[in-house]
């Protein structure tokens, strides 16, 4: 919700761990509210977060991402690239980020190892287009994998990515929002 256009009101829900008298932990889910104001510069937290109840949800959907590709193709080994070197800090983060694209790596890194499970595009490629692209070729792709951490525990991963094609192979040039509900295309396509 934005009440003025340098200001936001932004909804945060986290699992809370409590720990009960055996000594086990339940999840209980918690929302909080906090004010940011700023602009181009960037944003800064105008109030401390404050507890709100949680919005109801609705059911799951569909997102628009019909085609499968595939995760060892040139498409995939771009997205894990990207992914190990933006949650993991392996490689060279600008290897694999389009001119312009203003992508900086989470440090420190998030995860000790990252594994690609799924790959979707909202484009349809022939056998063997993908990895052949023209330069200037974008394609909007949906990354789900796994991450690890230092001690193996394992969080799910969600992205939408919109990567473009330059020199024969491909880059991401922008991390888009999720989800997209089924039957609207991703950028506004």
């Amino acid at each position: 919700m934005s009440p003025r256009p340098d200001a936001w009101s932004v909804m945060v829900a986290a699992n809370i761990l409590v720990q009960q008298p055996e000594g086990r932990h339940r999840a209980r889910l918690a929302c909080a509210e906090v004010s940011l104001v700023g602009g181009a510069e960037g944003y800064v937290a105008a109030s401390l977060p404050a507890p709100v109840a949680c919005p109801r949800t609705l059911a799951a959907v569909d997102l628009d991402y019909p085609e499968t590709a595939e995760l060892n193709g040139p498409i995939g080994q771009s997205v894990h690239g990207f992914l190990a070197a933006y949650l993991v800090g392996r490689g060279e983060l600008n290897r694999y980020i389009a001119p312009g694209a203003s992508i900086d790596a989470i440090v420190p890194p998030l995860y000790a190892e990252v594994q690609l499970l799924e790959l979707r595009t909202h484009e349809p490629f022939e056998p063997g287009q993908a990895a052949r692209p023209l330069d200037g070729t974008e394609v909007h792709t949906t990354a789900r994998a796994w991450g690890y951490d230092a001690l193996g525990q394992v969080t799910t991963i969600d992205y939408a990515f919109t990567l473009v094609a330059r020199a024969g192979r491909w880059e991401v040039s922008g991390i888009d929002p999720i989800p997209l509900l089924a039957g609207v295309s991703p950028a506004g396509k």
